[in-house]
């Protein structure tokens, strides 16, 4: 974790930066983690999220690797993020504590368990969706909220955390979603 920095810097999972153009250095850098991974398995995809505070926006850009030898060029896309009711109001949260006059080393501290316990939802519900992939699902989301007691909107966000820490995770939703289809 960085502070707030002139430039962007590509070594920091969270830091703010007042540089406006840094989308290309930002893709080289989402490419080159793709191109050569620092662990043992490929990285098929790397992703960012990047807030704008000047417009309130959030956005995800990713670089996936090429699925075809014959396709050399790495796939970029730029989406816009759904908002997330935990993310939303842990934010809120960290606004209040500045705004009673709390350090920002608390807020930051604050900050990082609410990220961790974010984390942990994620990689339970991926646990549980791994262990239970041949079993029973519930068969809607309705059930899946109410079984981690979180908001429909949060579901998308801790997919993704799941499926950061079991690649498993995308192959079972989309065996789950063409059996429900049928």
């Amino acid at each position: 974790m960085a502070s707030v920095s002139d430039t962007y810097l590509p070594d920091f999972v969270l830091h703010g930066t007042t540089q406006k153009d840094f989308t290309e250095k930002l893709y080289e850098d989402l490419k080159a983690v793709v191109k050569c991974s620092v662990v043992d398995d490929p990285v098929d995809y790397a992703q960012a999220i990047v807030a704008d505070t000047s417009d309130w926006s959030v956005k995800i850009r990713s670089v996936t690797r090429p699925q075809d030898v014959w396709v050399p060029d790495y796939m970029e896309q730029c989406r816009p993020a759904t908002t997330s009711s935990s993310v939303r109001s842990m934010l809120e949260a960290i606004q209040v504590l500045w705004k009673m006059n709390m350090s920002a080393e608390f807020c930051m501290l604050h900050l990082e368990d609410r990220l961790q316990a974010l984390n942990e939802t994620g990689m339970l519900l991926g646990s549980c969706l791994v262990e239970h992939a041949e079993g029973h699902l519930p068969s809607n989301l309705a059930q899946l909220t109410k079984l981690f007691r979180v908001d429909i909107s949060d579901l998308q966000l801790l997919l993704a955390v799941a499926s950061a820490h079991s690649p498993d995770i995308g192959k079972i939703l989309c065996a789950t979603q063409s059996t429900h289809r049928r």
